[in-house]
């Protein structure tokens, strides 16, 4: 006889509320450690909220019942927002959801009481709405006692009184007898539309063994919204270990906070201190938790190495989404290929078994320590002053890459370090930080790391397929060490020849941008020159300036030519570029660099400031003037003889790229 462990249940948004706050004595939710967290954002939030109000379908929620009590296993995503919404519905209404309808009357009613003769309507609608979203605000609710029309009219009244807009606005007094009654209409209209406690949500109940859910849970999100694969592993992994090592204490506090966030919001999180599922009164916790917590601590221990420049996050959002630095690092640093991360949970554990926990985890922040020196003064040099911003432009596998090339070389089986590794003052030793910095720069220049990067991972670190490896098996570190030590690229320097191709394609590509007018310097373009000066600003160490980024041939001259000639330039390409002290930019301005050179203004400047611009500039400033192609004072140059002078520019700058940095 078939088995039937499912049941559908309609439970209303309030219901649902009530009971994720234990407010409820006939339904109890609780959520399970392995749930995804809480990622989305207010947008995502309002959208599913609009979507309610409308009436459209948003859904079900899976519930696992167990004694009495329902684990929320998919929907934390929108029980979360519903939440949210009943504790502040007010925070769900922008300026846009104020009715035109509303925005018309009040207009109209205003002149024709006379308080507004001659106003414009775009300005009144577009101020109407600002100053009524911030009553709203400010009321924080959508009860009648203080979402009321004629509160509405108090808080109108003093915007009247104090905007130039409104010609008369002591007639203002009328509109409470004359329009209070349609402008009510209106704020009820919203005040029944907010109303969302009564709708019903459709939730499926399970109640079939207990070991199914995470099966379950990877079945539900092949449709829908994805979970990251990391996730996924996570509801597959079940066993809670402790690690009592050096890390112990920051790895509790990020777990804990993750948590703590989640209960905020007015969940209790399922076994938070019993032993079968989550934290345990011991400190036992998940491998998804560590792998959590080590990639938030690895990001901000080393910014420049795992933290992505577009990386923009709220502090709540922050403490709780799921980056994936941890779970990639420690899987190929255990020896296993991405797409054979389910069998990390058996090598941590192992791991742990063996007491090596805590010199494995040591081994990989060294090795991340080691290159985020090696790469420190090309991604983020600095003078005494100021920090220039993070250039970075890798992507987490090149990074992991690099790290795990390093740890490989650098510890044996017992994670200690391996008397095959260079003392810290050697020429060996030298020689890796060059070899790992100039291979950084290589690989970004020849977009090395783009498109499906997992099977490159896996080969630069010669990571063999495990399909046929036992659970409790670890992999042979020293093997891959041995293979790394002799093959691994990163180890090995790079030639003149190699560099001169890639960088020539880099330039053609640069050149064939049809740019009218000013565009952001591209990051790959800030990195170059970041190479190319961070050794020359560190000789003038003892100047304290800020630096920017200068077009040497000036843009409103170019895009002056390129619109009367209806032509283009690879404005900023790299050749065209030059990073300046900004006191000296700001007082070139658009002038050319021979004559500003020549000017009263240069000549003011320090002299060690005048040496260190020539040095940056790298030739004499008098050379860097388009005099063949000035005529009448104006800039006659075709794209084709733009370019050829941006080749020559660009010739220099490798040759003083070759001699920074001894590339024969």
């Amino acid at each position: 006889m078939r088995k039937r462990y499912t049941k559908v249940q309609n439970h209303k948004v309030m219901d649902l509320v009530e009971a994720f706050h234990g407010e409820s004595r006939s339904l109890k939710i609780e959520v399970p450690t392995f749930q995804r967290n809480i990622v989305w954002s207010q947008n995502q939030k309002k959208e599913l909220i609009t979507s309610i109000k409308n009436g459209y379908p948003v859904g079900s929620l899976l519930f696992y019942e167990e004694e009495n009590k329902n684990l929320l296993i998919d929907g934390l995503q929108r029980t979360s927002s519903l939440a949210a919404y009943i504790k502040d519905p007010t925070a769900f209404y922008d300026e846009n959801d104020i009715p035109a309808d509303l925005v018309e009357l009040m207009f109209n009613a205003l002149k024709s009481e006379k308080v507004i003769e001659n106003g414009d309507f775009d300005y009144f609608d577009k101020n109407f709405r600002k100053e009524m979203r911030k009553w709203i605000s400010k009321v924080s609710s959508f009860n009648s006692q203080v979402f009321d029309a004629f509160l509405l009219l108090d808080h109108v009244k003093e915007w009247v009184e104090t905007d130039s807009f409104f010609e008369n606005p002591t007639l203002f007094t009328m509109m409470y007898q004359n329009h209070g009654r349609d402008v009510s209409k209106h704020i009820n209209s919203i005040r029944e539309e907010s109303l969302i406690d009564d709708i019903e949500i459709p939730v499926v109940i399970y109640n079939g063994p207990y070991e199914n859910l995470p099966e379950i849970f990877e079945l539900i999100n092949k449709q829908g919204t994805k979970l990251s694969k990391y996730q996924i592993f996570a509801a597959k992994w079940d066993k809670t270990f402790s690690y009592n090592g050096t890390k112990q204490e920051e790895y509790e506090r990020i777990i804990d906070e993750k948590y703590s966030s989640l209960e905020e919001y007015g969940y209790k999180i399922y076994n938070r201190n019993n032993q079968s599922l989550g934290v345990t009164e011991e400190k036992s916790y998940l491998l998804f938790d560590y792998l959590f917590a080590i990639s938030k601590d690895l990001k901000r221990k080393f910014p420049i190495l795992f933290a992505p420049r577009d990386y923009k996050n709220d502090d709540e959002q922050e403490l709780v989404s799921v980056d994936d630095t941890g779970f990639m690092l420690m899987s190929v640093a255990l020896g296993l290929p991405l797409n054979k991360m389910a069998y990390l949970e058996d090598r941590f554990v192992e791991l742990n078994r063996a007491g090596k926990i805590d010199r494995f985890l040591n081994a990989i922040y060294s090795a991340a320590s080691e290159v985020d020196q090696y790469l420190r003064p090309v991604l983020n040099f600095k003078s005494n002053k100021r920090v220039l911003s993070n250039n970075a432009v890798h992507g987490k596998h090149q990074m992991i890459s690099i790290v795990a090339t390093i740890f490989y070389a650098k510890y044996d089986q017992e994670y200690g370090v391996s008397p095959d590794w260079p003392s810290s003052q050697s020429q060996g030793r030298r020689d890796y930080a060059q070899n790992i910095r100039l291979h950084y720069l290589y690989d970004t220049l020849r977009s090395e790391w783009q498109g499906p990067t997992d099977s490159k991972l896996k080969n630069s670190l010669n990571l063999m397929d495990i399909s046929n490896l036992e659970s409790s098996q670890l992999i042979n570190h020293d093997e891959i060490a041995v293979w790394i030590r002799k093959n691994s690229r990163y180890l090995k320097s790079l030639s003149r020849q190699q560099f001169e191709g890639v960088l020539d394609n880099w330039l053609e590509k640069q050149l064939e941008r049809k740019e009218v007018q000013r565009t952001r310097i591209h990051p790959v373009e800030k990195l170059f020159l970041n190479y190319l000066y961070a050794k020359k600003i560190d000789s003038f160490s003892s100047m304290e300036y800020f630096y920017e980024f200068d077009h040497i041939y000036p843009i409103s001259l170019l895009k002056e030519t390129a619109k009367r000639d209806n032509t283009s330039f690879a404005m900023s390409c790299v050749g065209n570029l030059v990073l300046v002290p900004s006191e000296v930019n700001n007082k070139k301005g658009d002038k050319w660099w021979d004559e500003f050179s020549e000017s009263k203004e240069f000549e003011k400047f320090p002299g060690e400031l005048k040496e260190m611009v020539k040095e940056l500039l790298l030739e004499d400033p008098s050379s860097l003037h388009l005099k063949g192609f000035v005529k009448n004072d104006q800039l006659k140059i075709s794209r084709e003889d733009f370019a050829q002078i941006m080749q020559k520019r660009f010739n220099k700058l490798k040759v003083e790229l070759y001699k920074t940095y001894s590339i024969y």
